[in-house]
């Protein structure tokens, strides 16, 4: 639902202003306020925000001013604090399952226990070994078998192919980077527990 108020000012502490609006009376008096409540239609009640909030009643003419208009009118306020009580503690509601999630997530991840160095090791090789394989023989398979459509088909499968192979290549490439890395500067703490085991 869009609300057509003119936003205030937040960079400074909040303050009460004088009303400066002309209240569109003439619209008030369409509006059904009592089918607007039973039908919850909070649209149709925000429609008249900024009447309310920033209208200046005095500037109003003793007809516009009548009793009717002004029980209308603060009827329709009821109605639009309501609607904004309803808002904010949804608001409300939703920080703090934010921040009920946000702390349940940093409870669990303390109680990860943190990786050794050996199991960097391990999950490298076994990453690298994966990569390798990945795929090949899938696409193999797409690209002798025949397609039955046209030709530019198959053009685009074999397309697709170098890009997945060329892909996986660069990626296998970081792998192997990144444990000869590993291997180079942690090789000594890693071969530490096989040494150990052999004497």
């Amino acid at each position: 639902m869009v609300c057509y108020v003119k936003r205030l000012d937040h960079s400074r502490p909040f303050t009460f202003t004088a009303p400066s609006k002309k209240v569109n009376w003439k619209r008030l008096r369409q509006l059904d306020v009592v089918a607007m409540a039973a039908a919850s239609d909070a649209a149709g009640a925000m429609q008249l925000f900024e009447d309310v909030a920033h209208g200046d009643v005095e500037q109003g003419s003793s007809y516009e001013l009548s009793e009717a208009s002004l029980l209308k009118l603060l009827k329709l306020a009821q109605l639009q604090l309501q609607y904004m009580q309803y808002k904010l503690e949804e608001k409300v509601e939703a920080e703090q399952a934010v921040e009920d999630n946000t702390l349940a997530i940093a409870a669990g991840l303390a109680s990860l226990a943190p990786p050794s160095l050996g199991d960097i090791h391990q999950g490298l090789g076994a990453l690298a070994a994966d990569m390798s394989q990945l795929g090949s023989s899938r696409v193999g398979g797409l690209i002798q078998q025949p397609h039955p459509a046209r030709e530019w088909m198959l053009l685009i499968e074999q397309v697709r192919a170098e890009e997945r192979s060329a892909a996986k290549s660069a990626l296998l490439q970081a792998i192997q980077k990144s444990k000869q890395q590993v291997d180079v500067k942690y090789g000594t703490q890693l071969q530490q527990p096989a040494s150990q085991a052999e004497t």
